[in-house]
């Protein structure tokens, strides 16, 4: 299998543009429609915008162990 090759920032934003506007447009049915390609874009997204990945409530492992 050969490895992906990573998103442009331009296609980033498109991939989670669409994602979002399958989401508003069809509500719950649109989840359904979201490709893994937009997930990762929607997530890339928030990361590049500063979201935290491990600022949640799950615990996370401790780093001096």
């Amino acid at each position: 299998m050969s490895e992906p090759t990573p998103f442009t920032e331009n296609e980033m934003l498109d991939l989670a543009a669409n994602a979002v506007r399958k989401i508003d447009s069809h509500g719950r049915r649109g989840t359904s429609m979201v490709t893994y390609d937009e997930i990762e874009a929607m997530d890339l997204t928030l990361i590049c915008l500063g979201m935290n990945p491990n600022s949640g409530t799950q615990e996370t492992p401790d780093a001096t162990a």
